[in-house]
């Protein structure tokens, strides 16, 4: 109770350095100069809990629960769901308009200069619709056989080979690599393909 009422009473102390802290995760990204660099930053946003493009988390494994395993899964997406990326309906459009709306507002706020407002929208649209037309779909989600899909470290790195996985423990602070589940390996392949064909600015 009292750090809720200490952060109600210094609301806009707390904001100004919880920006500041935003702002400095932008300069690192801002800085990527190669795809050695952006695996490292997007383990690091990992360990804090930033779930893109995918997502990591240590489990308990569904096949041994004596034991943990590191699960590469599926994330990504703003919106609730694929469904409301890939919906023709007159209220998903509506939706996805929306947040467009939103993404221009965000931009405004944050600043952005190396790229105009339509063209950061359209972007951060198309990445994101991309990674949905690859996802599984919530009922697909609960197929615990076809979502289990283990894999060494080593075939990780000849599997999707864009990213630097080394780079990527290191800043997640992966450290034991035995026990290892990539769920949708189609999803993950589309990532690494992200790696080889967008450019480091509209990551």
């Amino acid at each position: 109770a009292r750090d809720f009422y200490y952060a109600g009473i210094n609301f806009d102390q707390l904001s100004e350095q919880h920006w500041q802290v935003v702002r400095g995760y932008m300069d690192k990204i801002a800085d990527v100069q190669d795809t050695k660099q952006l695996s490292s930053i997007i383990g690091e946003l990992h360990r804090i809990g930033v779930n893109a493009p995918w997502a990591m988390v240590i489990d308990t494994d569904e096949k041994d629960s004596k034991r943990y395993i590191v699960r590469l899964y599926q994330a990504g997406l703003s919106l609730p769901s694929r469904d409301h990326y890939l919906s023709n309906d007159k209220d998903m459009q509506e939706l996805q308009n929306k947040y467009r709306v939103f993404l221009g507002k965000v931009y405004e706020l944050a600043g952005f200069d190396s790229v105009t407002r339509e063209e950061f929208v359209k972007t951060i649209f198309d990445i994101e619709k991309g990674l949905a037309e690859v996802q599984l779909s919530s009922s697909d989600l609960r197929d615990v056989e076809g979502n289990y899909n283990p894999i060494t470290f080593t075939d990780l790195k000849k599997e999707y080979p864009s990213i630097d996985w080394d780079k990527y423990a290191q800043s997640a602070n992966w450290g034991s690599k035995k026990n290892i589940t990539h769920d949708q390996p189609n999803f993950m392949k589309h990532i690494d393909g992200m790696f080889a064909t967008l450019s480091l600015q509209q990551w």
